[in-house]
């Protein structure tokens, strides 16, 4: 086999690796796998959200408010008294005051409250920790993914430069197109490299989150063969925002406007009589009566004191009405931003699945084969190369697109456990 022959040879022996470029993939990407024994993801939410420190301490937050609300209903301290009655001698006294009963439930009814915002709030940091971790897990995958595209490419293009370097020496071709093989395969090794470093992040990313002394790997990347649908709930537009009065952080504004209320109807239990009970030592030591009591009444005399109370804890109602309202709003503005991104993303998704796969594998064929009848010059056909492997570079990254804004979508579906 002459020189230009088996240069011929060995270009199309690389564009058969090209064409198999997605197989070649998913294989080494298996074998990459299987040996590092990749972390699940529900093993990485399981292991995040028992040590994450946001999660440790909401659980002390609602073991705090456990705490309080035994201590919900104390009473007042009792008042000792030393008097001299008579001026002969010196008697001990002793007086309980008490509110009426229906102040000391209310107080128990509102530490109650406090405990199920507390709870609801860790359901809140639990959603957006979940969240935060399922993306980092993303991340991880795409990395690896990336990785492993650009190894095989990188070792395709390895093959390509040794090849342009031998046919350059024979005289086939020019030194722009030996020169513009190098620069391509120093694009892409470099490309490898810095893929490399974003799989090291990302894993190191996943250990702060884990608490794992070491990560290899995480679970491949889902790579679609057939177009994607919207899920149901996302088909809708402008989508139905009903939903979200289920979400975590709603819920966690119903229990404010609760606690609110709560608060109000203590400040008007508060503003009403209290009384005492004494006992009291005789006055003279020769009285009949050894044993003497007291009964007090306390009057609320200074009514505009509680009266402001009151008025305030009805505007504490009015801002945590508000305030819910205005993270409805937010909620419904970011779900349609969302919305807006996972149509995007899924229809670019799909043009990869339905054209651009074909038309990067369509590329590589006509180059192959235009150069291999000598119609086309060996820089036109690396080119035509370098074009496709930028689809399939893109395709990758549209996967990454739609999956992250899935995950997003999902956050808005989340429905409290209360």
């Amino acid at each position: 086999m002459n020189t230009k022959s088996s240069s011929k040879y060995n270009f199309l022996l690389i564009y058969f690796r090209f064409r198999l470029l997605p197989l070649i993939f998913v294989l080494s990407f298996q074998i990459l796998v299987a040996n590092a024994q990749p972390l699940s993801l529900a093993n990485a939410l399981e292991l995040c959200l028992k040590k994450h420190p946001e999660i440790i301490a909401a659980d002390l937050a609602i073991l705090q408010s456990q705490q309080q609300a035994k201590a919900a209903a104390a009473l007042q301290n009792p008042e000792i008294t030393f008097t001299n009655p008579t001026g002969d001698f010196y008697t001990i006294g002793v007086s309980q005051a008490f509110q009426l009963p229906t102040v000391y439930k209310t107080q128990k009814k509102l530490a109650k409250q406090q405990i199920a915002i507390q709870t609801a709030q860790k359901q809140v940091t639990q959603a957006q920790i979940s969240l935060m971790l399922r993306i980092a897990y993303l991340q991880a995958q795409f990395a690896q993914a990336q990785v492993e595209l650009y190894r095989t490419t990188d070792s395709i293009y390895q093959k390509i430069v040794e090849n342009t370097t031998r046919q350059f020496e024979a005289g086939q071709i020019t030194a722009l197109a030996k020169t513009y093989a190098a620069a391509e395969y120093g694009k892409i090794h470099n490309q490898l490299i810095t893929a490399q470093a974003e799989v090291k992040h990302t894993l190191t990313v996943l250990v702060v989150y884990t608490g794992l002394a070491e990560i290899k790997a995480v679970e491949p990347l889902v790579i679609p063969d057939t177009a994607i649908s919207l899920p149901p709930d996302a088909q809708q537009y402008p989508p139905d925002s009903a939903s979200l009065q289920y979400h975590p952080i709603i819920k966690l504004h119903a229990q404010n406007i609760k606690l609110a209320n709560w608060q109000k109807k203590l400040a008007k239990k508060q503003a009403l009589p209290g009384f005492s009970i004494g006992y009291l030592n005789p006055s003279d030591k020769n009285t009949s009566i050894q044993n003497r009591f007291s009964l007090g009444l306390s009057v609320p005399l200074w009514w505009r004191q509680y009266k402001n109370n009151i008025q305030a804890a009805t505007t504490q109602i009015a801002i945590a009405q508000q305030q819910s309202a205005a993270a409805q709003t937010e909620l419904e503005i970011a779900q349609l931003q969302i919305k807006t991104q996972l149509q995007q993303s899924a229809n670019e998704l799909n043009y990869y699945l339905s054209s651009g796969n074909q038309n990067a594998a369509e590329l590589a064929t006509m180059a192959t084969r235009f150069f291999m009848a000598g119609e086309t010059d060996a820089l036109v056909y690396l080119q035509t190369l370098r074009d496709a492997f930028a689809i399939k570079v893109a395709f990758l990254q549209s996967i990454n697109n739609y999956q992250q804004a899935n995950l997003q979508w999902q956050y808005f579906l989340l429905k409290s456990e209360q």
